[in-house]
């Protein structure tokens, strides 16, 4: 560590870090960094660096009043971990203490197991069906068909969707990353964009490329009365193409799988990775359908989601599909004979093994006794032998002359 001269605040080194460090990353992960950074300037104020002691940094993370209390266990070791970083940086400037000293005893939070909502194919053609306003059907077709993050349609131009024949793209910006991925259409989300870009046209004219393909639309007025209350009226809605769609469906898709009977209650922030994971798993199956390599399909997958990491993946998948597939085999598999059953088939091989090896040895028994001092009659034994063992019990007539089962 290097020893400053100048210690900053709190304030001062945040806007330090994040100019110097995290200006690097995409915008979408610098604005999520940012939302953290935020939580630190809060609690701590324009203290000096060179002050934070461990009680400050207790402020940030133990306790359920704690700056980053309320948050739930993923993002709380998310934002553990970046605001670890920072210091980590103030630190090799000779702005604060180790940070090894500072964190002691503060610790990531274990994730619990936690039941994943994915939609199977009557539940998602019913969620589509459910949008009230053409603005809201296209939105669902395009994070339904996609794999796209909520937010990544929220800069989505009428330029991106391009048609070449019969075949549709949409070219998007990876959030995280802010690389630029471009995918083909599925047949649905191909009609879906050939019927809104036709009524987007028809109601607000001849369509600029630079407008939002998921524009804002106005809120409904209040129509007729039902029971006693004016109900809103959807077809007052209004398209605005120059205005984004900033909800991004939050109001929008817990409505949507309310109507279709899913419920999101006991699923904090469930609402909008549900058709995410949905669509990594429909992806998944048809690869897996369509004889590719597992391998490869979740390498594919990997790409169409943005994610660094295949474990990632994996957990969008679930293994819900693994389940189903062991239920079925289970359903019919027997691992014993069946006990209330007069013989089962490994049991009657068992039998018939043992009761070979019982007459082979009966046989040779017999031969040694009664053809031991006539070769002609060993012979003979020999031969009936070959002919009987196997194919039933030795009769009366030879027990009796070998006298081996009196």
């Amino acid at each position: 560590m290097r020893r400053s001269a100048f210690v900053p605040t709190v304030n001062g080194a945040i806007d330090e870090y994040e100019d110097k460090i995290i200006s690097q990353h995409s915008e979408g992960t610098r604005n999520d960094k940012r939302v953290t950074f935020n939580r630190v300037r809060y609690a701590l104020g324009e203290i000096k660096t060179s002050s934070i002691q461990m009680s400050h940094v207790q402020a940030l993370f133990v306790g359920r009043e704690s700056a980053h209390g309320h948050l739930a266990e993923s993002t709380f070791n998310k934002c553990l971990g970046d605001i670890k970083n920072m210091f980590e940086w103030w630190y090799l400037m000779g702005w604060c203490q180790p940070p090894a000293l500072l964190f002691q005893g503060i610790k990531s939070k274990k994730i619990p197991e936690k039941h994943r909502i994915r939609l199977n194919r009557e539940q998602m053609t019913a969620a589509l069906n459910a949008a009230d306003h053409p603005r809201d059907r296209i939105f669902l077709a395009v994070i339904m068909n996609s794999g796209m993050r909520v937010s990544e349609t929220r800069e989505l131009r009428v330029k991106d969707a391009t048609r070449f024949n019969d075949n549709w793209s949409v070219a998007f910006s990876r959030i995280k990353t802010g690389t630029v991925d471009t995918a083909v259409c599925t047949p649905l989300l191909k009609r879906e964009l050939a019927k809104w870009l036709e009524f987007y046209d028809k109601e607000c004219g001849p369509l600029d490329p630079e407008w939002y393909l998921i524009p804002a639309v106005t809120k409904p007025q209040l129509g007729r009365r039902v029971n006693g209350k004016s109900a809103p009226d959807t077809h007052s809605r209004r398209i605005n193409p120059t205005a984004q769609y900033k909800t991004q469906g939050s109001r929008l898709l817990p409505m949507v799988l309310d109507k279709i009977g899913v419920s999101t209650k006991d699923h904090k922030g469930e609402k909008t990775h549900i058709f995410r994971r949905t669509f990594a798993l429909r992806f998944y199956l048809e690869g897996i359908a369509r004889g590719i390599h597992p391998t490869l399909v979740v390498s594919v997958v990997q790409s169409m989601l943005g994610h660094k990491k295949q474990e990632t993946t994996w957990l969008y998948i679930g293994t819900d599909h693994v389940k189903e597939e062991r239920d079925a085999i289970m359903a019919d598999m027997w691992i014993m004979d069946d006990p209330d059953a007069p013989m089962g088939f490994d049991a009657l091989i068992r039998e018939a093994s043992q009761r070979i090896e019982a007459e082979t040895k009966a046989w040779d028994t017999l031969i040694s006794i009664v053809g031991g001092d006539d070769p002609e009659m060993a012979q003979q034994l020999t031969a009936l032998r070959a002919g009987r063992v196997g194919a039933g019990s030795l009769d009366e007539d030879t027990r009796g002359r070998g006298g081996l089962w009196q």
